[in-house]
C-alpha cells in the first residue's frame, strides 16, 4: 500500500472527517483527490505553479469555500518548448499544441483516469482543461454545482510573487493525527508554489468588472470572486507585506490586468436591475460550497469600492 486511498478504512475516514467538519462526504473525498492530484503532478517531474481559489483555501487558508478547479502553470525540461504564448501564427499555435499534447500524456495520477476535455480547450491552444476522474466511495453526492472529478486548468499565467506552501487534505490530516505511522504514505502534503494572494485579489476584482459587462451575462461563473476578494482583504494582516498599488501597476503593464475598474463601476454598486438580481440568485446557489461564514454581496461590494478608491491609477 502506497496511498491513503488504498487503505481499507479510507471510506470510513471520509465519513468520520465529514461528521467532524460538518462537510458533505463528497466534498471531503474530493478534497483528498485535489491534494493527491497536486502531489502527483510534482511526482511526474513537473514544476508546478498554483493560483486561484483552491490555492487561497488549501494553500493560504484565506477562504472557506470549496474550489474544485486547479488553476495551474506546469513545465518540465522534457516538454517541447513553446515559441510564444500569445502569437497567433501557425508555427506558434503548433508549438503550443505539441507542448500541451506532451504535457497531458505525461500526467499520471494513481487511482484515477486522466482525460483532456477537448471541448473546453482554447482554440488557439493557449490552455487546456484536464479531468482527473476518481472512484467515489461515498453515497453522499456532490452538490449539483460541482463536477464529479478534479478539473485541471492549465496554461501560462502570472506566477510571481509567490512562495512555497505545504498543502494537505482533511482526511490525511485526521489520519496522521490518529495514526502517525500513516505519514509515510505518499500523495499528501506537497510543497507547492502558490501565487501571492495579492495577485489573486487584484485579478479577481478585475474579473468581476469585466464579466459583469460581458454578454451573455453568466453570474455563476464569477460571483464567488466577490467573497474571495473580501476574505483576502479581511485577513490582510496575515499576508506578506505587498505594496498593492505598485503590484497593480506592474500587472497592468504586463497585461495581466486588462482594464482596472473605476470607483463608480456598476459591478460594485448594488441596484435593483436584473443583473444584480441574477447575481444574488447565483450567490445563494453556491451556498453548499462554503463551510464558513459568508459575506453578503452588498457588503462585498462596499469593501471593494473602498479598495478601488485606495488604488485609483
Amino acid at each position: 500500500m502506497t496511498f491513503l486511498h488504498e487503505h481499507p478504512e479510507f471510506p470510513d475516514l471520509i465519513r468520520i472527517v465529514s461528521a467532524k467538519l460538518r462537510v458533505l462526504e463528497g466534498l471531503v473525498e474530493k478534497d483528498y483527490w485535489v491534494t493527491h492530484s497536486l502531489w502527483s503532478l510534482k511526482n511526474c517531474g513537473l514544476k508546478v505553479w498554483f493560483k486561484g481559489g483552491t490555492s487561497l483555501s488549501k494553500g493560504y487558508g484565506l477562504i472557506e469555500r470549496f474550489s474544485e478547479d486547479l488553476d495551474l502553470k506546469l513545465d518540465s525540461p522534457s516538454l517541447p518548448p513553446v515559441a510564444s504564448w500569445t502569437a497567433e501564427s501557425k508555427a506558434a499555435i503548433k508549438s503550443r499544441q505539441e507542448y500541451f499534447r506532451a504535457l497531458v500524456s505525461s500526467i499520471k495520477v494513481a487511482g484515477t483516469l486522466v482525460e483532456e476535455l477537448s471541448d473546453l480547450r482554447d482554440l488557439k491552444w493557449r490552455n487546456v482543461v484536464v479531468a482527473v476522474k476518481y472512484p467515489s466511495t461515498t453515497d453522499q453526492p456532490l452538490p449539483p454545482v460541482m463536477r464529479p472529478f478534479v478539473q485541471l486548468e492549465i496554461g501560462s499565467a502570472r506566477v510571481t510573487p509567490g512562495r512555497e506552501v505545504k498543502i494537505s487534505s482533511w482526511v490525511y490530516d485526521h489520519a496522521v493525527e490518529k495514526v502517525p505511522s500513516l505519514r509515510a504514505l505518499s500523495g499528501s502534503c506537497p510543497s507547492i508554489h502558490c501565487v501571492d494572494p495579492a495577485v489573486s485579489l487584484l485579478e479577481k476584482v478585475e474579473a468581476v468588472s469585466r464579466r459583469f459587462r460581458k454578454e451573455p451575462f453568466a453570474p455563476a461563473s464569477f460571483v464567488r470572486h466577490y467573497e474571495d476578494s473580501c476574505s483576502i482583504l479581511e485577513k490582510w494582516d496575515l499576508l506578506p507585506d505587498v505594496e498593492l498599488k505598485a503590484l497593480l501597476g506592474d500587472l497592468v503593464v504586463s497585461g495581466d490586468i486588462r482594464e482596472w475598474p473605476p470607483v463608480d463601476d456598476p459591478a460594485f454598486a448594488p441596484s435593483a436591475d436584473n443583473r444584480w438580481i441574477s447575481l444574488e440568485r447565483a450567490w445563494k446557489e453556491i451556498e453548499s460550497l462554503y463551510w464558513g461564514k459568508r459575506v453578503p454581496l452588498a457588503e462585498c461590494a462596499a469593501r471593494l469600492r473602498h479598495l478601488l478608491t485606495r488604488l485609483q491609477l
